[in-house]
């Protein structure tokens, strides 16, 4: 096999403005949600001092990624791709707005009702990215 083949095709980026476009904007939005991620989890070891925390909010993350990533497919599958795009999107925006609804709980509990939710928008947000490159063409 040679190094040519072993490599990445970077031929779309070369050739489609419109393609960079959407590939930078991906990969800054995963590296946006990454440090977030980061960020809750240091902050809430801060706050609580304790690893246990840090552990069952990384659970209450993965379990609703894992649900939704399973049974995405199967719907995604089914679904028309416009509508499936725009649910994606707007469900993705909808628990967007959770950390602002969860000022309104008490303390205790705002973790626990807000972080499932934002567990499942990057299966979400990724759904609906691999729906609108199918959509606009650019993936062929």
């Amino acid at each position: 096999m040679g190094v040519k083949r072993a490599l990445i095709d970077v031929t779309p980026l070369r050739e489609s403005a419109a393609f960079r476009w959407l590939w930078t904007g991906q990969t800054l939005s995963g590296v946006g949600s990454a440090f977030t991620t980061y960020a809750v989890m240091l902050q809430i070891y801060g706050v609580t001092r304790a690893s246990l925390a840090v552990g069952v909010l990384g659970i209450a993350r993965a379990v609703p990624a894992i649900g939704v990533g399973l049974l995405g497919g199967s719907v995604a599958d089914a679904m028309d791709r416009r509508r499936l795009a725009l649910a994606s999107t707007d469900s993705q925006a909808a628990a967007s707005g959770c950390p602002a609804a969860a000022g309104t709980l008490p303390p205790a509990t705002r973790l626990s009702r807000t972080e499932p939710i934002a567990g499942m928008t990057p299966k979400l947000r990724s759904r609906a990215r691999a729906t609108e490159i199918e959509l606009s063409g650019l993936s062929q």
